[in-house]
């Protein structure tokens, strides 16, 4: 569980993580057998500008929540 993803979004802005981050959460979500990745956050991924979130998160639905 990744709670807060949008922070990640923050991170590449600013310089401080890199894509790195996002080839390995890609790598985990379409490689790993019996492991499921839950990515919560505040907004959607396309509302995230700090990277190419759809050429990194494939394969992922949205679930929303009522708030």
């Amino acid at each position: 569980i990744l709670d807060n993803y949008d922070q990640l979004d923050e991170g590449l802005q600013t310089g401080r993580l890199s894509a790195g981050v996002l080839k390995q959460l890609r790598h985990i979500i379409q490689h790993r057998q019996y492991i499921t990745v839950l990515l919560s956050g505040r907004r959607r991924p396309e509302e995230l500008s700090g990277a190419a979130w759809t050429d990194y998160l494939i394969n992922v639905r949205a679930v929303e929540t009522g708030a």
